[in-house]
């Protein structure tokens, strides 16, 4: 079973719309603090957004970012300044590059192939189901069954007074 057209378009439709920067897609212009901020994760808060951290190492960092936002830093450079000095555990999200992609088209890949098989275990449950013999003998309208008392003779009578 080959798959449609739409969904052929649907599935590369939301691939481009994944990988579209978040710049890009909201049509962001200038570079905001808030932006930069919240990719980031807090350095001594674990398992907290820089932005919910009320420690003082991460409001210097917010503040660091701050200023490079006054001096018109991009939001790329800021970020790659920042992952230069802490790494990349700093990010929120792995970053779309090396193996972290993995991580960025495996749900898709996944979702992807659940739905081939779907598809395709679905077409064979309807594709070229044929039945055998003896029930094809049962479903023959042609055929006269014989009433066995006189019900069935009944049933059978007024069956034919009605058209189907």
């Amino acid at each position: 079973m080959r798959p449609s057209i739409v969904s052929v378009v649907l599935a590369v439709f939301l691939l481009v719309l994944a990988f579209t920067p978040s710049g890009m897609a909201a049509g962001a212009g200038r570079t905001k603090t808030g932006d930069v901020i919240q990719e980031l994760r807090s350095v001594t808060c674990e398992g907290e957004r820089l932005e919910d951290c009320k420690s003082s190492q991460s409001a210097q960092l917010r503040d660091y970012v701050g200023k490079r936002v006054a001096e018109g830093w991009s939001k790329k450079r800021i970020l790659n300044q920042v992952v230069s000095i802490y790494g990349n555990e700093i990010l929120l999200a792995p970053p779309k590059a090396g193996f972290a992609l993995l991580l960025w088209v495996a749900p898709f890949a996944v979702l992807a192939s659940a739905g081939f098989l779907i598809a395709r275990r679905a077409g064979g449950w309807t594709a070229g189901r044929v039945l055998p013999a003896d029930k094809k003998a049962g479903l023959d309208r042609d055929k006269q069954v014989k009433p066995i008392d006189g019900y069935a003779a009944r049933v059978e009578a007024e069956l034919k007074t009605y058209e189907f």
